[in-house]
């Protein structure tokens, strides 16, 4: 049975996140991913909450993409000077000049097993 593309938007991505922490808090991630246990449960548990199927592999490529946003939000909230922070919105304030100057968009190429992927994300000061 083939699974249909993931819908990712911020309604999806809570649900996601909300399952996966419950998971972890039941320890079904004792190695840095989610055990069989746990991949068990957040598919059947997504199903449930979102009427969408999404395999193992749409969860884990999930799970990292989220983890690399995570990383560099930290990185730009706790090591950039000159920035306010919207507590309402949990957003990072800076004005477009600020972005200008620190930011810009690097590429990097992955290569796993045979194929090449391609991200693309800004980074502080690259």
């Amino acid at each position: 049975m083939e699974k249909e593309k993931a819908n990712w938007d911020a309604h999806h991505i809570t649900i996601f996140y909300e399952i996966c922490k419950d998971e972890v808090d039941a320890g079904n991630r004792p190695k840095g991913c989610l055990n069989r246990r746990g991949y068990t449960h957040l598919e059947d548990k997504f199903f449930d909450r979102t009427r969408k199927r999404c395999s193992q592999n749409q969860f884990k490529n999930k799970w990292d993409m989220l983890k690399i946003q995570y990383v560099q939000f930290m990185l730009l909230k706790n090591a950039a000077t000159g920035l306010g922070w919207d507590d309402v919105n949990k957003t990072i304030i800076a004005d477009d000049d600020w972005w200008k100057i620190h930011l810009k968009v690097c590429t990097i190429i992955y290569f796993v097993s045979s194929v090449y992927l391609v991200a693309s994300f800004c980074l502080w000061n690259c």
